[in-house]
């Protein structure tokens, strides 16, 4: 979220600075490309969700919160670029099924 907004923040700065000429066309490129790439991220992290959402349906959100918690458990607890952490689908999953938060 934080380089959500550092992207809003800086986007009129950046054209200003490039439309008075007070910086090249190269200096521009690495920040439209993260432009691009972090709506990425956040639309694989969406589809991460939707995903284990309809496992939950298919095979239970008690199954799925068990699964995601062995993950968690062997692999650790980081966000990546394509999922996001276990314990945050594992949230969510408890709150789109009304679970008690218990792990």
């Amino acid at each position: 979220m934080r380089s959500a907004r550092l992207l809003v923040y800086l986007t009129p700065f950046m054209l200003l600075f490039y439309w008075e000429r007070l910086l090249p066309e190269a200096a521009l490129l690495p920040y439209l490309f993260a432009m691009m790439v972090y709506p990425m991220k956040q639309a694989s992290h969406w589809s991460e969700y939707d995903a284990d959402a309809g496992s939950a349906h298919l095979v239970g959100p008690e199954k799925i919160v068990s699964a995601l918690s062995e993950l968690r458990r062997t692999h650790g607890d980081n966000d990546s670029f394509t999922h996001p952490s276990f314990t945050k689908r594992i949230k969510r999953i408890q709150r789109k099924f009304h679970m008690s938060e218990q792990r």
